[in-house]
């Protein structure tokens, strides 16, 4: 029944995340350079000339310029076209994900549990950009940035909310409930750092503010409900803390702590798609 709305999303949300993915390239640049993101040219890295609308088209203008500067020539560096390439299979991954409830929104504009559907796989896939952007800037820098923590919990304390908003699955409780409810996921996160801390405590590892805005960034993901929530949501999240706290707390201080980022999104990734096809498995 919603077969073209279905094939809508998963298209659009693919050339969406490469367009998402184009503007982290700035986001993971700048941010560490304490420089704007919503102001100012892009520009060659080399020759410093600024981009035109054609040099920025993602993945396409990387290709037809067969990886060089229109302009003086210089290789370009293509974890540019790999991040939005990345960026892209990301949110399709999702979107394959959140279809059944997501698409239906797409041809039925009045049915409250279909909207919330669409809405929450956006502010889904929105802070998985947040994870990628954070998870590239902590292998470039090994810092976390308080800018991305913070775009996290903007998206997630919206979502913790859309039940109440819509007034669906029974959330009907009111200001209170609501409020429980981000206080639920406040104690999560919380219950989550101080895990990591002592994971750090016990390896002798410092655990510093950039630890402390990198894991706020990647641990907002597995709180989708929808996406992670196989039985028992405080046991799988706690479980998934434990495996990523002693990830970054023996890698922390070697050559390879800068990829844990990366770890933990693809694992993610990968865990949410287990997830769908689990979810297929008992609904069919």
């Amino acid at each position: 029944m919603y077969t073209g709305a279905v094939i809508y999303l998963l298209v659009m949300s693919a050339l969406f995340g490469i367009i998402i993915g184009s503007f982290l390239n700035v986001v993971i640049y700048r941010v560490p350079a304490g420089r704007t993101v919503v102001k100012g040219h892009s520009m060659c890295m080399t020759c410093g000339h600024n981009l035109a609308a054609k040099d920025l088209i993602p993945i396409i203008s990387w290709a037809t310029l067969k990886g060089k500067c229109r302009y003086c020539g210089a290789p370009i560096a293509s974890r540019y076209t790999k991040i939005e390439s990345f960026t892209g299979v990301a949110f399709l991954i999702s979107a394959i994900c959140a279809y059944k409830t997501a698409a239906p929104a797409l041809v039925i504009f009045d049915y409250p549990e279909y909207t919330f559907g669409l809405v929450y796989f956006v502010l889904y896939a929105l802070s998985v950009a947040a994870a990628i952007s954070a998870m590239m800037i902590y292998f470039d820098t090994g810092k976390g940035y308080p800018g991305v923590a913070v775009w996290t919990l903007v998206l997630k304390i919206p979502a913790v909310l859309l039940p109440y908003i819509f007034n669906i699955m029974g959330d009907r409780g009111g200001v209170l409930n609501a409020l429980k409810s981000v206080g639920i996921y406040l104690l999560q996160t919380g219950c989550a750092i101080l895990l990591i801390f002592l994971l750090f405590l016990i390896g002798k590892k410092k655990y510093g503010i950039g630890d402390l805005f990198l894991d706020i960034s990647i641990l907002s993901l597995p709180l989708f409900n929808l996406y992670y929530y196989f039985r028992n949501q405080w046991i799988e999240f706690m479980a998934f803390a434990l495996c990523y706290g002693i990830l970054r707390s023996v890698t922390k201080g070697t050559s390879k702590d800068k990829y844990s980022g990366i770890i933990a999104v693809c694992t993610l990734l990968f865990i949410s798609l287990i997830h769908y096809i689990y979810r297929m498995l008992i609904t069919a």
